[in-house]
């Protein structure tokens, strides 16, 4: 309860891996690992435990084999509160393309971030450099949001004048911009 909060049993939380040679240089193990989201806090352990025996699933050995990577046991879990997003997304410090560590990149979506980690939605991305903001808009048409019955993901319409809009503004970019910068301290 300490570190859920006062009202931890009425939450519920992503449970996502994090593998030790996961999204690296050459490799990424995207999608090979278990990740769960909406879970009761009293399902937890169960949905840590099937990401330890993900390490040893038939697609995550034969990914390894087909790139002659070593077998590596090691694996994080990293259990998140769950939040009604309007926009989620990922961020970059340092261009992940290009490695200038003068850009950041983040990529957003309206919903959850699911749909753009799984790669079945398009996103807005935005490069910020100290030539400015580069914007490229995806034309959003769906989301991910929690389900009405508050178990699990569904896929919504976004309204038509929200389509072609900016998932974030100036002043989100900023924010995010300067947590980057703290990040990378």
């Amino acid at each position: 309860a300490d570190i859920f909060g006062e009202h931890y049993k009425n939450k519920t939380y992503a449970v996502r891996s994090s593998a030790l040679d996961e999204d690296g240089n050459q490799f990424s193990f995207a999608g090979q690992f278990e990740t769960f989201l909406h879970v009761d806090f009293e399902n937890i352990e169960e949905k840590i435990k099937a990401i330890w025996k993900s390490v040893l699933a038939d697609r995550v050995l034969k990914y390894r084999k087909e790139n002659g990577l070593d077998l590596q046991l090691g694996i994080g879990v990293i259990v998140q509160e769950m939040v009604e997003a309007e926009v989620a997304g990922v961020a970059f410090g340092i261009d992940p393309i290009s490695g200038e560590e003068g850009s950041k990149v983040i990529s957003a979506v309206y919903g959850l971030g699911e749909g753009l980690v799984s790669g079945e939605l398009d996103a807005d991305t935005f490069k910020i450099s100290p030539q400015g903001v580069e914007k490229q808009l995806a034309e959003k048409k769906y989301a991910f949001v929690r389900a009405q019955n508050q178990k699990g993901i569904e896929k919504i319409e976004i309204a038509p004048e929200k389509q072609n809009q900016a998932t974030l503004n100036s002043e989100q970019l900023q924010q995010i911009s300067k947590l980057l910068d703290r990040l990378k301290e």
